[in-house]
């Protein structure tokens, strides 16, 4: 029997909700959420304690794709 092979999550960002770097990186990237309100909307991450906010930060300005390529 085949086992069908998952994406890597990536490591957790947002330990109290599973949040994994993957996850947040294609939510970016897609255009999907572009602030931290709109990742704990959409995926949780930062959604309780707040404590993932720095990071989360971090990847908005590292993933965000530059406005020209929008």
């Amino acid at each position: 029997m085949a086992v069908a092979k998952t994406p890597d999550p990536g490591p957790t960002i947002c330990v109290c909700l599973n949040v994994c770097l993957n996850s947040i990186r294609e939510a970016i990237k897609s255009g999907r959420a572009l602030t931290v309100t709109a990742l704990a909307e959409g995926l949780g991450a930062c959604a309780s304690c707040g404590s993932c906010r720095p990071a989360l930060s971090q990847f908005l300005s590292l993933f965000k794709m530059p406005e020209a390529e929008q």
